[in-house]
């Protein structure tokens, strides 16, 4: 696996998912890949992720809005594309079975691409009384215990907690921080935006 595909899986991880359905003029199923953002927040990276598609699988996509959500998404039907990330990910409702591939969690080079990737569409960076926090939600507890326990292991420090029908990885601190820009980055302009060292 290369260091770009672990991205992807990351971003699908957070604000995308697999699906298929059967279109009645149609004799099998359609197989679509999905990835959403703002339409104006993420727009610059959904420009990324359509580029990050373009050089992994060669696949032509394009960015469509609907305006009543301030929503823009990505959405395609490549079979060979879906089998190819469904080695890896969940078909359909992600959030009961959702987890980090062995194979990222076995590479630090890996999951750094892979929770950069999750973070974009996932995370947020937030200040608190002066001081930076980077900020996790998602339904999946094992998803954010699989990540809070591998970036322990990269030297980060960090908590989960139950919040209402979620769960919250908190990443707290500017030398946290720090590392995150020095070892992991980020791919969404949004974040960077927000931070202040």
């Amino acid at each position: 696996m290369e260091a770009l595909f672990a991205e992807c899986l990351g971003i699908i991880s957070g604000d995308g998912c697999l699906s298929y359905s059967f279109p009645k003029s149609q004799t099998g199923p359609k197989y679509y890949i999905y990835i959403c953002g703002h339409s104006k927040d993420d727009l610059d990276f959904l420009i990324h992720t359509k580029e990050l598609i373009k050089i992994l699988f060669n696949k032509e996509t394009s960015i469509n809005f609907r305006s009543d959500k301030n929503c823009a998404y990505i959405k395609f039907s490549d079979k060979r594309i879906f089998n190819e990330l469904s080695n890896y990910l969940p078909i359909g409702d992600k959030y009961n079975s959702i987890r980090i591939p062995e194979e990222v969690l076995n590479s630090n080079k890996l999951f750094r691409s892979f929770i950069k990737g999750y973070f974009d569409t996932d995370g947020t960076v937030i200040h608190v009384k002066g001081y930076p926090r980077l900020e996790i939600k998602s339904k999946s507890q094992l998803l954010l215990e699989q990540s809070l326990s591998k970036l322990r292991a990269l030297g980060f420090y960090g908590s989960l907690s139950k919040c209402k029908e979620c769960y919250r990885l908190e990443i707290p601190g500017e030398k946290n921080l720090r590392r995150w820009l020095k070892l992991i980055g980020f791919s969404n302009k949004k974040h960077l935006k927000k931070v202040v060292l």
